[in-house]
């Protein structure tokens, strides 16, 4: 029943991506927080781990700035490409999860 939970919250985060009209970095950063919450989720396939795990340490290290509702997240040292590749394995995730 969690793996149904994960792949709903997976869903959500990738539609959000997708609709953001900014590049790739700042969409990845806007649902950075909704990710953080999958750190240590064992419904990530075991063939993505490692890739999750340094996804998590991007955000982590990321600078983080506060608001009344959430937290919000700026990358200053991840290129668009490296946030397009981090994209496209939540995608490679939510498809293995099918």
């Amino acid at each position: 029943m969690k793996a149904v939970y994960f792949k709903e919250k997976l869903s959500d985060i990738l539609y959000r991506i997708h609709t953001h009209k900014e590049n790739a970095n700042i969409r990845l950063a806007s649902q950075a927080h909704k990710i953080r919450i999958f750190k240590d989720d064992p419904d990530i396939p075991s063939l993505y781990e490692k890739q999750f795990g340094k996804l998590i340490q991007d955000i982590e290290k990321a600078q983080i700035f506060y608001n009344n509702k959430e937290d919000i997240y700026k990358f200053p040292y991840m290129r668009k490409s490296t946030a397009a590749k981090h994209i496209k394995l939540l995608m490679d995730i939510y498809w293995v999860l099918e």
